[in-house]
């Protein structure tokens, strides 16, 4: 790596956020840290030139802030050993690999030589428990010029598996993607809500019987500032102070959800996320609603950004992730061992 190359890399750790037109970038829109959950990713390096370092920014929310939807992130970044051809599967909250900096599955690091450096790749456990947040991964070059097809539309790759080790439990994802092919913008569109200039997302959404199953929406705001990624509500800049953000509702503001009945309720409450939170399905709902429709129902999942108004630091889009997982030893009523996750990433069908 020459000198211009190591001295730019600087730069952007000083700034703590690298453009989409220098990197290819990879989001995990959603990482978690606790006494009982942690997040495994795999970093997949498959760049043409060599990139013998990634970037690794997490924007956070921890402590008494973790499970406040309305709190601004912190940050964190770095620079990590890599190499060409590498995987390196990395436990994020530091639970295991304690004697390999959050390395997994006997990682030899030879040609990856990341022991030499000696620092951690668990970069949710710098952070107080519990912790939720989003992770981006960089590396410093564009493809090789000889590079193309669609080994050099996918320099970076990764993967997520929110892993409860308490019960053994765990749902995942694949991470968001970016290659520069444009230019100053962030391309989120692989894990992004909306579609691309749709103003909103739609998505229809079922809701399981809320007694026995737990229904959230993980929701990660973006905020593309000039091809950088940045988190909302660091950014309330508009005369009125207001934060910018997600918003997310059930219905059309108005009517709410169908029961299983084909019969429909109002009762729709807003719910705002900045940065990154969670939302409880119930939460959606007024509590008179709420009442009514014990077994659940269907509905739309609408998602509007809420900005500032100031060019580049508005949200343009979100990642939102649904999960539902048994809250009682029942399923349909029936007695069932252990435990269930199912998620997945929302996507708009308007």
């Amino acid at each position: 790596m020459n000198l211009k190359m190591k001295t730019l890399a600087a730069a952007m750790i000083a700034a703590g956020s690298m453009a989409s037109a220098q990197a290819a970038e990879i989001l995990f829109p959603y990482v978690v840290n606790s006494s009982t959950v942690t997040t495994v990713v795999n970093v997949i390096n498959h760049a043409f030139a060599d990139t013998n370092e990634l970037h690794y920014v997490l924007w956070y929310k921890d402590g008494a802030t973790a499970e406040d939807n309305g709190a601004n992130c912190l940050e964190t970044n770095s620079m990590r050993s890599s190499s060409f051809g590498d995987i390196q599967t990395i436990d994020l909250g530091g639970k295991f690999g304690t004697t390999t900096l959050g390395v997994l599955f006997n990682d030899p690091s030879v040609n990856n030589n990341y022991m030499a450096a000696g620092l951690s790749y668990a970069y949710a456990s710098f952070a107080k428990k519990p912790m939720r947040g989003w992770l981006m991964v960089q590396d410093e070059i564009v493809a090789h010029p000889s590079a193309s097809g669609p080994a050099a539309a996918g320099r970076l790759q990764g993967e997520a598996m929110v892993f409860d080790f308490s019960t053994g439990a765990a749902w995942g994802y694949q991470a968001g993607t970016d290659d520069a092919a444009n230019g100053s913008t962030f391309d989120a569109s692989s894990v992004a809500f909306e579609n691309a200039g749709a103003g909103a997302g739609i998505a229809y959404v079922g809701i399981a019987p809320f007694a026995e199953t737990t229904t959230k929406f993980f929701v990660t705001p973006l905020v593309d500032n000039g091809g950088m990624l940045q988190p909302s509500g660091n950014n309330n800049d508009n005369a009125s102070g207001t934060k910018d953000g997600y918003r997310i509702f059930l219905g059309d503001g108005f009517f709410a959800m169908f029961d299983r009945d084909e019969n429909v309720y109002s009762g729709s409450v807003p719910q705002d996320v900045t940065c990154v939170g969670a939302v409880d399905a119930p939460t959606l709902l007024s509590g008179a609603t709420l009442s009514q429709l014990p077994n659940g129902g269907w509905s739309w999942l609408f998602g509007q950004a809420r900005g500032t108004g100031v060019a580049g630091k508005d949200v343009v889009n979100a990642a939102v992730i649904k999960l539902d997982y048994n809250t009682a030893s029942t399923f349909n009523g029936a007695s069932v061992p252990g435990v269930f996750n199912n998620a997945f990433v929302l996507k708009s069908q308007f």
